[in-house]
């Protein structure tokens, strides 16, 4: 066994894309051979954190704790002090983390998982590493000015950064040249038997007899793009195909979609059915699988439904277009309802054609060998 001592930090472990990848990242290294890591995150556990506590050796939660919290402990004046530091430097918003513990201990290699949040810098200030590595999942870079050049100075510091596609590497650069000798991609690993296992699971039955059944999963934000994707549903309604689309997941545009399925007289045909920490029966009832997503880094759902062999239809986007193999793993698609909505009723008409057609000789373990290779020698090096 490799005893290198490794340090994981991330905002959280509930349900998204990122929590389900830092999942299969420590069942990875488990994989690999490397000893159990310690997962350090800002939240406490959340609904992803089954999954993983089998693959860390011990769990920590940063931050400075509630007011509440630090009043029932029996010595507490130094944590009520740390406590009104972070609220001013909340309020000034002065570097929160800084008013925030070290780690008393010291790591081999310490990974910063997400690029959002107070992550990136905690690692640089007060974490002990003889090695720092952060993952970047996020598909665009918007910060401007002192925020921008803030990150530059930090993400210097690392020994390297990883991305998790070409294109968000690309992405990445763009904004950050200066950052061109430390950037690799590795790949999300996909765990195809526990997809496959998982979606075989009993699960109530979503799906609808005689008509089109269609399934998107991810966070209701912006850059997923459901709003858009009702704009397809009332596309599809006024050609009067007969569909069912079920949206899994979570986030701030839930209450707008739900307004906008009032709006657009949808409700017998689009349901909201809140995140999953298991979404894999759901999608294997499905007909097809679509995501609207204006922004991705990696997308992860989109994998997985590539391991369910069901048909795709996706944005025409850098990281999707390199997900799908520029077409060859799903149909790529501009972001216009009206020509999305061709492409669903084309692909359903021909559905016994195309079930396999677009996703039979995708293999994701030959994926997976080459992402295991890159993260064994990176953790070696």
């Amino acid at each position: 066994m490799n005893k290198k001592n490794i340090l994981i930090v991330n905002i959280g472990t509930n349900l998204g894309g990122i929590e389900s990848s830092l999942s299969t990242f420590c069942k990875t290294l488990n994989v690999l051979g490397f000893s159990k890591p310690t997962l350090a995150t800002w939240k406490s556990e959340g609904a992803m954190m089954s999954q993983i506590s089998p693959f860390i050796r011990q769990f920590i939660k940063l931050g400075v704790g509630s007011l509440n919290s630090i009043l029932k402990q029996k010595w507490r004046f130094n944590s009520i002090l740390q406590y009104i530091e972070f609220k001013i430097r909340q309020l000034l918003k002065k570097d929160e983390w800084k008013a925030c513990d070290a780690l008393s201990e010291s790591y081999d290699i310490a990974i910063c998982y997400c690029q959002n949040g107070y992550s990136p810098y905690y690692v640089i200030d007060k974490v002990k590493a003889a090695k720092k590595i952060l993952w970047y999942h996020h598909g665009s870079y918007e910060k401007q000015g002192r925020a921008k050049q803030k990150d530059l100075a930090y993400y210097l510091k690392y020994d390297t950064i990883v991305t998790v596609s070409e294109a968000n590497r690309a992405m990445l650069l763009s904004h950050f040249p200066e950052l061109s000798n430390k950037i690799i991609v590795i790949k999300n690993i996909i765990d195809k038997e526990d997809i496959v296992k998982k979606s075989q699971k009993t699960s109530e039955d979503l799906k609808v007899l005689g008509v089109c059944n269609i399934i998107t999963v991810g966070r209701i934000s912006p850059e997923k793009g459901q709003t858009f994707a009702l704009k397809v549903a009332r596309e599809l309604k006024n050609r009067r195909f007969g569909f069912h689309w079920i949206f899994v997941g979570d986030g701030p545009d839930k209450i707008q979609c739900l307004s906008l399925i009032e709006e657009y007289n949808i409700e017998s045909s689009c349901s909201f059915i809140g995140a999953k920490s298991n979404p894999y029966p759901f999608i294997n009832q499905a007909d097809m699988y679509v995501q609207t997503s204006s922004i991705e880094a990696d997308p992860i759902t989109i994998a997985e439904a590539k391991v369910l062999r069901k048909p795709i239809i996706a944005s025409d986007i850098p990281a999707i277009r390199e997900a799908l193999g520029n077409g060859q793993f799903g149909t790529l698609c501009a972001l216009n309802p009206q020509t999305f909505a061709d492409r669903i009723i084309d692909t359903f008409n021909n559905k016994n054609e195309q079930a396999t057609a677009s996703t039979s000789f995708y293999d994701s373990t030959t994926d997976n060998a080459q992402q295991l290779v890159l993260i064994h020698n990176l953790l070696n090096q």
